[in-house]
């Protein structure tokens, strides 16, 4: 009895939710027959890109949220005009439906900032904003954004104001050149003109770009370039026309500027002279504080990530022009005019001319030079460690003197780009036998000392590497006891010898890289034989697989290096509050949209890193290798694994070129040749010293320059730089936001000399 009524209830059930069952899909089914009427999420909202053709355009689309929103929860913070957010990619948040078709997938998000790569008239792409302020969709209708549309009317309304201001158009300087060519006409306006993708994208370019004419003759036309902007040796001439060449710089800084010749005919004989420049109370620029090289081109076939483009000659050595050459008719020969102000270099406008010599004529091209009054110091704020290792095959058949001679070479153009090598002593290293019973180490420092006076003392070098760990130490196996006794006596006169000639801060031990989980344990023995043995000789660890710094190291490592993508801003000022220090570095990743030292990535996004640093308040910034070599780099773009198996990304790890294309069969004593991203890299160096000088002048509590720093450092910092995917690429809002450092540098370094 009791059996059978547990079945009928059983059956019970089964009916009943069979029923219910039935019912969910009668009503799934009427929901889906009738979806628009109550499918909240039927409504979509696409982005429409195209090209100037008007044709669909296929290209990278990300989506972006502000991580700090959700922690404030203040709206009267983050509806106030001098919100800054930080944007972090959302990933999944766009797809693309069909060509020049994309979809808005987390419309839920908000505000939600879309971001979209373009290409430029003449080189790469860079990154444009669609509205500044983020999106907060409504989803009551399906909605088509017009892309392009967007980007012209945002950097409308972003220049109109700055234009309109009246301060910038009064500048002498590149930024006033610029801003009075873009008023000539009267305001920017925006009109809702439907199918004008061409009016659209010039508009669009002459707003990004500050390229520029300065000379059109009867034989070529001259235009100019800053330096962080790439020119593509087919790309046509500016509409924007300038009336000479613009540069600013300070004192005891290196900066350059672009002129491109663009023959009618083809041109013999032609050569380039640099006069003296001059102000109006007779102060001078030498014309020998410049040096003119012509920028060479290296085809990349495969690009390295989405900012670069296919079967493109992509400008990068620049080398020392010394004598005439001949041009090509129609085909853009590029020149950099490097300028190396003196630290006593009165301030001013300086004046002068470049004549361009052909034996047809000679064509004369004004410049002007705005010196402003504050000096760069000698020794680099930010420490630099690069790997340095000069390949002699490119120099030919060298005996041991002649190698130590070429290295010096090396080191000479380090000191020029600011650049600190790992191993400056590489021909000098520090020596030691053993004698006695027990043995007892005896150090020889004579040949290091002298190469560090150099290096160190001379040529401020910022940093320097101790080397790996001896494998053996007198025949006593690695980390023994014997071992770690004859360490310990050798490594504690090493660390007072550094003491004692003031290097100690200088040095560093970078003993192994990258290493995988598996190897910690074996990593955090040599952390624990270095913390015991020298402890105030830096701990440093490269780590790319996990956010960094990285708890398995608290308390072993103390300088740590994370490659970019894996830094982790709370834990590393934790870290610095602790008296760490945290530098990063980059390589072979990341890539877009993070900024890095590729080829085939925009001029700026070189420069843009150290601004990030200074954001961050990164102490350094690492990079593997200057010269891999591995590949001949003036005939491959491309840098290769050596086992040959995958791609690190075109002119990943070389910075540097040999000294000429081919290994030559006599002995080659001679420099390297540098790069345009050197130049770069070295001007963001740079960028950062007055950037350091206002933060000093924030915290000394110096009543209103105090303030005014603090303002100015903000201010310009969160203009440029919201997050390490997000960075400005706009050419004229970067110097416009450097012409404000300069500017306020300049006047806070008066103030503080006068008292």
């Amino acid at each position: 009895m009791k059996k059978n009524n547990r079945m009928c209830i059983g059956k019970y059930f089964f009916v009943l939710s069979f029923a219910l069952f039935c019912l969910g899909i009668s009503a799934f089914s009427y929901g889906r027959d009738k979806g628009k009427a109550v499918d909240v999420n039927v409504n979509k909202i696409y982005i429409k890109l195209y090209d100037m053709e008007g044709k669909p355009l296929t290209t990278s689309v990300m989506a972006f949220k502000d991580i700090k929103r959700d922690c404030i929860a203040d709206a009267g913070i983050l509806d106030s005009e001098d919100y800054t957010p930080e944007l972090e990619l959302v990933s999944g948040a766009i797809k693309e439906v069909e060509p020049g078709k994309y979809e808005v997938l987390k419309t839920n998000i908000k505000p939600l900032w879309i971001r979209t790569l373009l290409p430029l008239p003449g080189l790469g792409k860079i990154w444009f904003s669609l509205d500044p302020k983020g999106y907060r969709f409504d989803l009551d209708a399906t909605k088509e954004i017009d892309g392009i549309a967007e980007i012209e009317k945002n950097l409308i309304n972003m220049f109109n104001p700055i234009l309109n201001g009246g301060g910038v158009c009064s500048d002498s300087g590149l930024v006033g050149c610029f801003a009075r060519q873009l008023t000539k006409d009267g305001s920017l306006s925006y009109t809702e003109e439907p199918n004008a993708p061409e009016r659209r994208y010039r508009n669009i370019y002459k707003l990004s770009s500050l390229k520029s004419s300065i000379v059109d003759s009867d034989i070529f036309s001259l235009w100019y370039s800053p330096v962080i902007e790439k020119v593509g040796l087919d790309e046509g001439v500016p509409e924007t026309k300038l009336d000479f060449i613009p540069l600013d710089i300070a004192r005891n800084e290196y900066e350059s500027f672009q002129l491109v010749i663009r023959p009618k005919q083809n041109l013999e004989n032609v050569s380039i002279v640099v006069r003296d420049a001059v102000t109006d109370n007779g102060n001078v620029l030498k014309s020998s504080d410049f040096k003119v090289f012509r920028v060479g081109y290296i085809r990349v076939v495969e690009p390295t990530d989405a900012f670069g483009q296919p079967n493109k000659d992509y400008p990068d050595p620049i080398i020392p022009l010394n004598q005439s050459f001949q041009l090509s008719v129609n085909e853009n020969a590029v020149f950099l005019f490097r300028l190396k102000t003196l630290p006593s270099q009165a301030s001013g406008i300086y004046k002068g001319k470049i004549e361009i010599h052909t034996s047809q004529k000679t064509v004369e091209v004004p410049y002007q030079v705005q010196v402003y009054a504050y000096t760069l110091p000698d020794t680099t704020s930010t420490e630099i460690a690069y790997g340095v290792y000069p390949d002699y095959a490119y120099h030919g058949p060298l005996n041991d003197e002649q190698k130590k001679e070429v290295f010096g070479l090396y080191m000479d153009l380090c000191a020029e780009y600011r650049i600190s090598p790992y191993s400056p002593h590489a021909f000098a290293p520090i020596q030691w036998v053993f004698e006695g019973e027990p043995p007892e180490p005896k150090l020889d420092f004579s040949e290091f000392d002298k190469a560090m006076e150099k290096y160190l003392d001379q040529y401020h070098f910022t940093s320097f590497n101790m080397g790996g760990l001896p494998r053996e130490l007198n025949g006593a196996e690695q980390y023994n006891p014997e071992y770690v006794r004859l360490f310990t006596l050798i490594f504690q006169k090493v660390q007072e010898h550094l003491r004692e000639k003031g290097w100690l801060h200088k040095a560093y031990w970078y003993w192994v890289d990258e290493p995988m989980k598996e190897s910690y344990p074996e990593v955090k023995k040599g952390l624990e034989l270095l913390k015991s043995s020298c402890p105030e000789i830096r701990r440093l660890l490269t780590l790319h697989i996990e956010q960094t710094p990285a708890p398995d190291f608290y308390n072993l490592v103390n300088l740590w290096v994370p490659v970019a993508a894996r830094y982790d801003a709370k834990r590393a000022w934790w870290r610095q509050e602790l008296g760490e220090q945290v530098w990063w570095y980059v390589c072979t990743g990341p890539r877009c949209p993070y900024a890095n030292n590729f080829i085939d990535h925009p001029g700026i996004n070189h420069r843009i890193r150290f601004w990030q640093a200074d954001k961050y308040g990164l102490d350094g910034d690492l990079y593997w290798s200057l010269t891999y070599w591995l590949q001949n780099p003036w005939e491959q773009a491309m840098s290769v694994p050596p086992d040959g198996k995958g791609t690190w990304g075109n002119g990943d790890g070389r910075l540097l070129y040999p000294p000429q294309p081919q290994k030559p069969t006599e002995p080659l004593v001679a420099p390297p040749i540098p790069s345009l991203r050197l130049e770069l890299l070295r001007d963001g160096i740079e960028d950062r010293e007055p950037l350091v000088f206002l933060s000093q002048i924030q915290y000394s509590r110096n009543g209103y320059n105090s303030v005014l720093a603090r303002e100015v450092r903000n201010e310009v910092l969160n203009n440029l730089i919201s997050s390490l995917t997000v960075y400005e690429q706009n050419p004229f809002l970067f110097y416009l936001n450097r012409l404000k450092l300069l500017s306020t540098a300049s006047t806070l370094f008066q103030s503080q000399n006068i008292k």
